[in-house]
């Protein structure tokens, strides 16, 4: 009798250990066989989690576009099938994703940049009034000024400079001029 005691306890035992396999190798077994279903489809930053008591299939990780998002989604439900549900916490981001290339401008677009620094900083020196006397000449090229001509101090020769930087697209300021000297 004890035997049979013993040899009912151990199959019972053999029967829940069987049951736990089972139970585990289906957790393991679908969460495996998504992680290389998304491997195979390069989704590398997506990883699959199985919860066997809720019976879902959970996707976390990050991709760079919604279209990666569902194509996760749909590899992972082809592997279990409807033996579970999949819920999607993948992340879009642009993590990762290549840098956009500079914008490189057009020879067109820098000589229209030069001709729109070129009209601002004559803007500058328009008014007859505060700028009587003096004689410039402005040269724009690639976002570059240069100044050649007369001023009445060396006071007005940096103002210019400073005046000529705060232009929009200005790069740099060459001052070339030179302080007249009064007759006399």
């Amino acid at each position: 009798m004890q035997h049979m005691m013993r040899l009912g306890k151990l199959v019972a035992l053999a029967g829940g250990l069987a049951l736990l396999v089972t139970a585990c190798g289906s957790q393991l077994d679908h969460q495996v066989r998504t992680n290389d279903a998304l491997k195979e489809a390069r989704l590398d930053s997506v990883a699959p989690n199985w919860d066997p008591a809720q019976k879902i299939l959970r996707l976390s990780g990050t991709v760079v576009t919604d279209q990666e998002k569902q194509q996760a989604e749909q590899v992972a439900a082809s592997v279990i099938g409807n033996s579970g549900k999949v819920v999607n916490e993948i992340i879009v981001t642009m993590r990762g994703a290549p840098e956009p290339a500079p914008a490189i401008a057009q020879a067109g677009d820098i000589e229209k940049i030069d001709e729109r620094i070129h009209a601002d900083v004559e803007a500058l020196f328009s008014d007859e009034t505060v700028w009587k006397g003096r004689e410039f000449e402005i040269l724009v090229h690639s976002g570059t000024v240069r100044l050649t001509g007369q001023v009445l101090s060396q006071d007005e020769k940096d103002r210019v400079t400073e005046m000529v930087a705060r232009v929009a697209g200005v790069k740099e300021v060459i001052n070339r001029l030179s302080v007249k000297v009064p007759k006399g």
